[in-house]
């Protein structure tokens, strides 16, 4: 009896991970069905920043969430040919420009991130700031 109640689990444990794998690749799919679309990048001339610049991605299409703008704040003397650290931020409206948020107070990323590189306190780096959806932001 014991060893058919093994048999039974053993096989119920292969079953599951084959579907996991065939659940992973179908993800893997819609991830990159969904990227194949344009994307739309504008600077941001309008905002008064500390140091650097700041690109917006108007949208990034996905299959698992709602669309939201996307900033990117690069540091003064940006490169492309060089590579640069990622720093990823939430609330991404909140983050550059008091005079564009809901409660007038910005975090002042782009005063202290370009602080810390001019000190080079830290290795340069670039913030992606992506924006919440403020119907859904305090749930």
């Amino acid at each position: 009896m014991k060893k058919i109640a093994f048999v039974c689990v053993l096989s119920l444990l292969f079953s599951c991970k084959t579907e996991t794998k065939k659940e992973v690749k179908e993800e893997k799919n819609k991830v990159e069905t969904s990227t194949k679309v344009r994307i739309n990048i504008d600077d941001l001339t309008s905002i008064h920043l500390g140091s650097g610049r700041v690109q917006r991605i108007t949208e990034i299409p996905s299959a698992y969430i709602k669309p939201r703008p996307v900033d990117v704040w690069l540091p003064d003397g940006y490169s492309k040919e060089k590579a640069y650290a990622v720093l990823y931020m939430h609330d991404g409206q909140m983050l550059f420009d008091a005079a564009t948020t809901w409660n007038k107070q910005e975090w002042k990323v782009d005063e202290i991130a370009g602080q810390l590189q001019k000190e080079q306190k830290t290795k340069d780096f670039i913030v992606v700031a992506v924006h919440n959806i403020s119907e859904i932001r305090w749930n």
